[in-house]
C-alpha cells in the first residue's frame, strides 16, 4: 500500500476537520463522506438535580444536552476529551475530569479512580448509544441514568459512491450505525481493495465478519497516523 493514502472519514467535512487536518499533515490525503444527520428527540422524564455527575461522551452529547436543557448547568461534568469538555465548558458546565484520551472505556477508569461508586451519573446520548462506556460503570456498581437526546438519521445514497469508494486507499467509521449505512449503500459490498478502521470496538463489530477491521487503541487522530505508519 502506498505511503500516501487517500482517506475517507465517515463525518462531515465540519466534523471532521480535526482529524483532516492531521492526516493531511502526515501526507495523506482525506476525503469526506457523511453518512447522517442527528435528529433531536424528546426528553424523557428526568430530575437532572438528582444525578452528582453529567457525562458527555461525545460532542453531540453537550451540543443535545444544550438544547434540551439551555438553563441546567449546576451540576458538574466529565468528558470524554479535550474537545468535548471545551464544549461542556462553553455550554456552562464545571468540567471537573477530562479523559486523558478520548476512549470511553478511559473515561470509565478515571471516574471510577476520582468518584465513589455512589456518585449518581447522568449520560447523554445517542438513541444507539455505544455500551461500553455505560456498561464498565455500572458493573463498577455506579447508578448510571441513560439520557437519549439524537437519533441518527441516514443520509440518501450520494451521487458518485462507487467512484468515491474506488478512489480510496482506507476507511475510517466512527460510529456502527455508520457502518450499517455504508452496507446498505453498498448492497453490502464494499470495495474488497478498501482498508478498514473502526473508532470503538462496537464500530468493529458491525462490519462484516468476511471483511478485515481494525479498531484503533483510543479515538485519537494521533493513534491513527500511528497505525498508518506502522503499516508502512
Amino acid at each position: 500500500m502506498p505511503d500516501r493514502r487517500t482517506i475517507l472519514l465517515t463525518r462531515s467535512e465540519s466534523e471532521g476537520s480535526a482529524w483532516g487536518r492531521e492526516l493531511e499533515a502526515a501526507g495523506h490525503r482525506v476525503r469526506f463522506l457523511p453518512v447522517q444527520v442527528y435528529i433531536p428527540l424528546k426528553p424523557g422524564p428526568v430530575d437532572l438535580f438528582a444525578h452528582d455527575l453529567v457525562v458527555f461522551a461525545s460532542l453531540h452529547g453537550v451540543e443535545f444536552f444544550r438544547a434540551a436543557f439551555p438553563e441546567a448547568r449546576s451540576t458538574p461534568a466529565a468528558a470524554v476529551g479535550r474537545r468535548t469538555a471545551e464544549a461542556a465548558r462553553e455550554a456552562g458546565f464545571t468540567v471537573e475530569l477530562t479523559a486523558s484520551e478520548e476512549y470511553g472505556a478511559v473515561l470509565a477508569g478515571e471516574i471510577q479512580a476520582r468518584y465513589p461508586a455512589t456518585a449518581r451519573l447522568l449520560l447523554p446520548c445517542s438513541e444507539r448509544h455505544r455500551e461500553e462506556l455505560p456498561a464498565i460503570l455500572r458493573n463498577a456498581g455506579f447508578p448510571v441514568t441513560l439520557l437519549p437526546l439524537y437519533r441518527p438519521e441516514p443520509l440518501p445514497r450520494p451521487a458518485g459512491l462507487g467512484k468515491l469508494l474506488e478512489s480510496a486507499t482506507d476507511l475510517l467509521c466512527f460510529a456502527p450505525s455508520q457502518v450499517e449505512v455504508l452496507m446498505e449503500w453498498t448492497d453490502g459490498h464494499l470495495p474488497p481493495h478498501l482498508k478498514l478502521w473502526a473508532v470503538g470496538k462496537t464500530t468493529l463489530r458491525a462490519f462484516p465478519d468476511d471483511r478485515e477491521a481494525r479498531a484503533l487503541p483510543a479515538a485519537r487522530v494521533e493513534a491513527f497516523i500511528e497505525m498508518l505508519k506502522a503499516e508502512g
